[in-house]
């Protein structure tokens, strides 16, 4: 098992395809029931990004199942803790560890008897978590297996921090390449109007965004994105609109950039309280991340 991991690790593929092959390789092991690896968002939820195991997207999904790094009673399980100490965190009897109380019967229909959660590290530093189940109770107490399974996510954190990083430059280089094209639009367009139509289909095109729109206040101060948009959610940009000078915690990421003359940006869209009068234009797109 660690010399087929020890080669996933060197292989190529993105973060998402990694954790995946990862998850599904764990889950061949006797007396495994479940996996999941996730982040905190913005709000200090846990987010699954992967997992395997019977019923878990389901799960992981629904608001039964919320798992928090701050100091509360969904914060207190294998996962909180492991978030908080950044050290590998066990429970060996899940019907009798009051730690997992919250989701004590959920984890019994699935089979759940002993579970782990251990930080995936790079350099020192943590940024999400391996969480494993076992239909057996203290499935993880050996010693010797707490510490192959540290090593296989200090691992498994480097492996997938070497791939984003690679990711990020690769949006990058596509970003500055859109850029470089939509001022060739700017030059070639024979109206304003043109122009900005031009640099939206642009950055769409280049496969980072799936929509792009181009807005301004109008003579009552209201932010409208009608002068330019391309991409899915034509629709939802067009009823985006506030007053420049709205007051309350309810801001456009628009109007917040409006107001600081800086970037603003979040990257848990429907999760976001602030933004929850807009959310339902998001969901229909399936709009994640945004910004302006």
């Amino acid at each position: 098992m660690i010399l087929r991991l020890d080669e996933i690790f060197v292989s190529g593929g993105s973060a998402q395809v990694l954790r995946q092959t990862v998850l599904d390789m764990l889950l061949t092991l006797p007396g495994m029931v479940g996996a999941w690896i996730g982040r905190p968002d913005d709000h200090g939820r846990m987010r699954a990004e992967n997992w395997a195991g019977v019923d878990f997207g389901s799960l992981l999904a629904s608001d039964g199942y919320a798992v928090s790094i701050n100091q509360k009673a969904t914060s207190n399980g294998p996962v909180g803790r492991a978030w908080r100490s950044n050290d590998i965190q066990i429970v060996n009897d899940w019907a009798a560890d009051e730690a997992v109380t919250p989701w004590r019967a959920m984890g019994a229909e699935l089979g759940w008897r002993a579970a782990a959660a251990v930080p995936l590290r790079n350099q020192n530093k943590h940024n999400s978590v391996l969480a494993l189940y076992a239909a057996t109770p203290s499935y993880f107490s050996s010693p010797l297996l707490q510490a192959v399974i540290t090593q296989m996510a200090s691992s498994l954190g480097l492996a997938i921090a070497e791939r984003e990083k690679n990711a990020a430059l690769s949006r990058v280089q596509l970003l500055y390449q859109a850029l470089f094209k939509g001022s060739e639009a700017l030059m070639s367009a024979r109206t304003e109007a043109g122009a900005l139509r031009g640099i939206c289909r642009r950055l769409v095109q280049s496969g980072l965004f799936v929509a792009a729109s181009i807005g301004q206040p109008d003579k009552l101060g209201f932010l409208r994105y009608d002068l330019a948009t391309a991409g899915v959610g034509s629709k939802p940009a067009s009823a985006l609109v506030q007053h420049v000078d709205a007051v309350g915690p309810a801001l456009l990421l628009g109007v917040r950039a409006w107001r600081t003359r800086r970037l603003v940006l979040t990257n848990d869209y429907t999760n976001d309280p602030t933004l929850l009068p807009w959310r339902h234009y998001f969901k229909d797109d399936n709009w994640q991340a945004s910004a302006a």
